[in-house]
């Protein structure tokens, strides 16, 4: 199954970009990346810090369920917590988007600019619709 993810931070943000891709390459072995590209906080975050997104595609046998738990245990080894969450600290976020071209996420997270972006740039544009 192919497998696109988004991945963020906004906390040491390009040293975790780089410890990401050592995490996602020994898992899941070709990993395509996006560039990186730079956004502002969305969705209700009001920490005044930049964030650093890009996409990742991949493919493997896994369940979706299986992928998100590996996205889930990288996060967790990368020093996401709670208690950061709570303070608007994104050292990591990895979010799966897509299975096989089915959106596994909201419409409106899909649609959002810099994530359409990188898939045009990977030649993903046209690998599902972006409806749920």
């Amino acid at each position: 199954m192919r497998y696109i993810i988004s991945i963020g931070s906004n906390e040491d943000r390009q040293h975790n970009m780089t410890i990401v891709h050592e995490h996602l390459d020994a898992r899941f072995g070709t990993v395509h990346y996006s560039s990186i590209i730079e956004t502002t906080p969305l969705g209700g975050i009001s920490r005044p810090v930049n964030f650093l997104n890009q996409l990742a595609c991949f493919e493997t046998q896994l369940s979706p369920e299986e992928v998100n738990l590996q996205l889930k245990e990288i996060e967790t080894k990368m020093g996401r917590t709670q208690e950061e969450r709570k303070q608007e600290i994104i050292r990591i976020d990895l979010d799966l988007l897509t299975c096989d071209g089915t959106p596994l996420r909201p419409e409106q997270e899909i649609n959002r600019p810099y994530i359409r972006q990188c898939l045009q740039q990977m030649g993903l544009n046209k690998e599902f619709t972006g409806k749920t």
